[in-house]
């Protein structure tokens, strides 16, 4: 069964340094099931459109944080095969 895991995933405008009471994202855990269905809800600015871009890669996470798909490190692979693999760009 297919199952994806946020670990410790937090985020800060200020950095890393910065004071934990300022992160716009606290420290948070999820974990996804297959088959589940769920959803982000929260006032504004709670952090649920950091949240979802994190685990989309659209932000480098400001702490150590883990992204699991199955139990494997996707964080760490993605990191990898940008390393190695050439920017895709588009022409529109």
């Amino acid at each position: 069964m297919a199952r994806i895991d946020l670990v410790d995933l937090a985020h800060s405008y200020g950095g890393n340094d910065a004071d934990p009471a300022s992160f716009a994202l606290k420290p948070t855990s999820m974990t996804w099931r297959q088959g589940g269905a769920y959803a982000l809800l929260g006032p504004s600015g709670c952090g649920k459109t950091t949240l979802a871009q994190h685990h989309l890669r659209h932000r480098a996470a400001d702490r150590a944080a883990r992204s699991l798909f199955d139990g494997k490190d996707v964080i760490g692979a993605v990191d990898a095969a940008s390393a190695t693999s050439p920017r895709c760009s588009s022409s529109r």
